[in-house]
């Protein structure tokens, strides 16, 4: 397809590739916003680490995925880092979630009597 043809959606092909691009940037920066909230609370939650990594990376590959995007020459390449950008995304929440995980359990383990100590820590 060339420049200024209309596709499937009835956009263009240029028009395709914005949005396209735009939507793999939404994926980047929706990474990067869950690693910064899980580093807050790995800083204070023991065991953290590894999968606060694993949110990290995630967040990179995103952010590589939509770097990747803004310089693709066609809508189908920039569709498809926008679907790297977006399963990046996703694994960023699910180590994130367990993170949150030991969090939860962190702070049930807190003896009672305790908890102001435990409110501070975290």
């Amino acid at each position: 397809m060339t420049k200024g043809t209309m596709n499937q959606t009835g956009l263009g092909e240029a028009a395709e590739l914005l949005i396209a691009i735009a939507d793999a940037g939404a994926a980047a920066d929706r990474a990067a916003e869950i690693a910064a909230a899980t580093s807050l609370w790995t800083m204070q939650t023991p065991g953290a680490e590894g999968e606060a990594a694993e949110v990290a990376s995630a967040a990179m590959r995103a952010r590589l995925a939509a770097e990747r995007a803004d310089n693709a020459t066609t809508a189908n390449e920039a569709w498809s880092l926008a679907r790297l950008a977006w399963a990046a995304e996703q694994s960023a929440e699910e180590a994130s979630a367990r993170v949150n995980a030991m969090v939860a359990e962190e702070l049930m383990s807190v003896e009672p009597g305790s908890t102001a100590r435990a409110a501070h820590a975290l």
